[in-house]
Formats: C-alpha cells, structure tokens, sequence
C-alpha cells in the first residue's frame, strides 16, 4: 500500500546586519529543507517489483516435515528491497530516533570499513521500527516481508533450489559456511541475484 507521511524537521537561520532579505531567507529556508529530503532520501531502501500471480513454496521433497512441503501461494504484486540494509542506512535511523545500537558496533558505531555492509544483530521490534522510520521519511509504506514475499523474491517461480539457479555455491555465488568469515558489502555478490534482481537471499 501507499501511505501518506510527511517529513518533520526545523530549518534555523541566523540573520544580521540592519537589512533583512527577505527572498534570501525564503531561498535559504527551501535549500535547507530539499537538503534534509535529499538526506533522508539518500537512505530510502532500493526496492524492485516482484510480479504477482502463483508459485510453488517450500520443498519438493515428501519426507519433509510437513509445514516445510511445496505448496502453491498466490502473491500480489509487491516490492522489495534489492538489497540488505546496511549499517550505513541503520545508522541514520539510530541517529534519528535513538533507537538501539545493534551489538556489534563498539562504542556504538559501525565497524571500520562495514558501512555498506548488512547490519546485523538487530531484533524484530528494531526491524519494525525502521520501516516505519523509513515510511515517515519516504512517504511510502516500508515494512517487513512475509516468508512467501521473500521466498518468491528469492527462487522466482521455475522451482530452482537457489536465488541463481540449482548450481551449487561457490565464492563467486554468495558467502556460506564461514568462507569469508565475515560479512560482505551487499553489492558484492551480483551473480548471485534472484531472477528479480535481489542480492545476497543466499546469505552474506
């Protein structure tokens, strides 16, 4: 859905001198805030369309547990984000709002060399926060997605085991099993995206 916000902030300006310009002043004040738009817009997730219609969710295996078993879900159009947010965008948020900062970051800011690496530690409540943080700012609705919204996005509708196919990982696929040890910048794995263009859905 679309939701309607508006974003709030002060613009202070400090005038001296006997004569006041006024269209200086309304200049000034509009320069202002377009900066705290563009701020703020500079951290809106990038999300792609994920086309609506069926899919088969879960696992084609019979011996599967049964709430694990492939099944049919019908989805609307929606979108997601392309990609992990990133400690650089979870930064802003917790500038803003106070919110917590996630363990990891020592003295409470982000390991050097991570900024656009995706932030962890976060709980669910957090998560839910900046979406609707993120909502405020966009004027859009943000918010967490289901587990068949991110399942779609991340196989596509051809059943393949994997967002890039049914090939097995590799280093150049994605980061699994501790190969980096780390985590990674989320634009690192580009040949391992989904058929909808989303990164890292196999892990980071």
């Amino acid at each position: 859905g679309i939701a309607v916000g508006a974003i709030q902030g002060s613009v202070t300006i400090n005038v001296t001198g006997p004569a006041v310009d006024l269209a200086a002043i309304r200049r000034a004040a509009v320069q202002a805030l377009l900066q705290l738009v563009l701020d703020l817009r500079a951290f809106e997730p990038v999300t792609i369309p994920i086309p609506g219609g069926p899919f088969r969710m879960g696992r084609a295996d019979p011996a599967a547990p049964v709430w694990e078993r492939s099944c049919t879900v019908n989805l609307p159009d929606y979108r997601i984000g392309k990609y992990p947010v990133t400690n650089e965008q979870y930064a802003v948020f917790v500038a803003q709002t106070k919110g917590a900062v996630p363990s990891v970051w020592q003295g409470g800011k982000i390991p050097s060399g991570k900024e656009k690496h995706p932030v962890v530690n976060v709980s669910w409540y957090d998560a839910r926060a900046f979406c609707a943080w993120v909502s405020k700012a966009a004027g859009r609705e943000f918010r967490l997605a289901s587990e068949s919204e991110w399942e779609k996005a991340a196989r596509g509708v051809d059943g393949r085991v994997y967002p890039w196919g049914n090939q097995a990982p590799t280093a150049e696929l994605c980061n699994f099993n501790n190969n980096v040890g780390d985590t990674t910048p989320v634009e690192r794995y580009s040949r391992g995206a989904s058929p909808y263009g989303a990164l890292d859905m196999a892990g980071n």
